[in-house]
């Protein structure tokens, strides 16, 4: 975290187009440092999951480029009489004199040349943005384009009555749309108050929604990037929370994971549970060595006998201990005879602390996750949840 708000500071300060072979690097070099020259035992993109959702938080420097730069085309569909809007927007927006930048960063890639201006300062800025949207792999146009002097629709040049409509509150694509489905003109006359004098502009606009945006006349997929673009750029902490957007969007599932630890446990683990599991990897402890630990409990980073005759056939998948059983991460950890004495103590004091029947069981003994039949206070259940996984570590 000390790199990372050197490299904020030069993502923000100019809008200089990057390739992801930059970035790239710069994973490989972080990669060496964690992992101390040694292979990974976990893709990063667990690694950058947040650390509510399980992860460690480590910083994705490609997201936060983008963050940087995607937060500055947010002022590109302000207007200029919002007092917020700052006077590098207001240049660059007249700069552009053959429509609004807004329309050109909602229309669908790849872009026409001839939309795409010399001005240094917004070609590089669009060409962040192509390569966000790419890897994203959306393609298609957006619905927060504007209506009124859109590039690819000429008629909002030419015609005043857009404007009115745009000040009766159908100011972009998104408003056209209800539920999926493209209004039809009755319903935008009973909404917006539209005379029928506007049914031939209706139709027009229509038109110019298939053939650009939406062939089928539904609402395309891809929202939560449209709704990257209606943030209000003027609060605290926008970059962040696209970030956070950006993360969550290609965050990998933990599913395959749950799925192991049921089969290996054999129960099945509720999706409150799977979240309390993922939750209390950091929640259940202020010390950032327990954090690490349990993190690597829930993601199976251990290497156990059962694994290391997997990798290396011949080699004695017994548990260690007991000799007898396969040592998987669950008998490691829970099943293993020479365990039994061990776990029956530990819920045995805690029963006897509290004055309440605990039976010992697997998702208390290594996630900390409260049994569904057992009443605890909020302060017993997170005494719970710091006390048993720290015992399995």
């Amino acid at each position: 975290m000390i790199i990372l708000p050197k490299f904020l500071f030069l993502f923000q300060t100019i809008p200089i187009f990057i390739p992801k072979s930059f970035f790239k690097e710069l994973d490989r070099l972080t990669s060496i440092f964690i992992w101390n020259k040694k292979i990974p035992r976990i893709r990063k993109e667990f690694l950058e999951r947040r650390r509510e959702e399980g992860g460690l938080a480590m910083p994705n420097y490609m997201y936060f480029y983008w963050a940087a730069n995607l937060y500055k085309l947010i002022f590109w569909g302000m207007s200029k009489k919002n007092e917020n809007i700052p006077l590098w927007a207001i240049m660059e927006q007249d700069s552009y004199i053959s429509g609004s930048l807004a329309s050109v960063v909602s229309s669908p890639l790849p872009l026409d040349k001839k939309l795409i201006p010399n001005n240094p300062v917004i070609l590089g800025s669009l060409k962040i943005w192509q390569q966000f949207r790419i890897h994203f792999k959306h393609k298609q146009g957006l619905l927060s384009a504007p209506i009124v002097t859109n590039v690819l629709f000429p008629p909002s040049f030419i015609d005043s009555t857009f404007q009115v409509w745009a000040n009766k509150g159908i100011d972009t694509l998104k408003k056209l749309f209800n539920e999926g489905h493209f209004l039809s003109f009755e319903q935008l006359q009973e909404k917006f108050n539209l005379p029928s004098s506007d049914f031939f502009r209706y139709l027009q606009v229509r038109s110019f929604v298939k053939k650009h945006f939406s062939p089928s006349l539904q609402t395309p997929p891809g929202s939560w990037i449209d709704e990257c673009l209606t943030l209000d750029p003027s609060k605290k902490g926008v970059i962040s929370y696209l970030y956070h957007m950006f993360n969550t969007a290609a965050a990998p599932s933990l599913e395959i994971m749950k799925k192991q630890w049921q089969k290996e446990l054999g129960l099945e683990i509720t999706g409150t549970q799977w979240e309390q599991i993922t939750k209390f990897i950091h929640k259940s402890s202020i010390c950032i060595r327990h954090g690490l630990i349990q993190f690597k409990v829930v993601h199976r980073l251990h290497i156990s006998n059962s694994k290391l005759a997997r990798i290396f056939p011949g080699t004695d998948d017994t548990c260690p201990r007991c000799r007898c059983e396969t040592g998987t991460l669950t008998h490691m950890f829970w099943g293993c005879k020479s365990f039994q004495a061990f776990w029956g103590v530990i819920f045995d004091s805690l029963a006897k602390a509290w004055n309440i029947k605990i039976l010992p069981n697997p998702l208390t003994a290594l996630f900390g996750v409260t049994p569904q039949n057992c009443k605890v206070t909020t302060i017993q259940a997170s005494a719970l949840a710091y006390s048993t996984p720290t015992c399995s570590s």
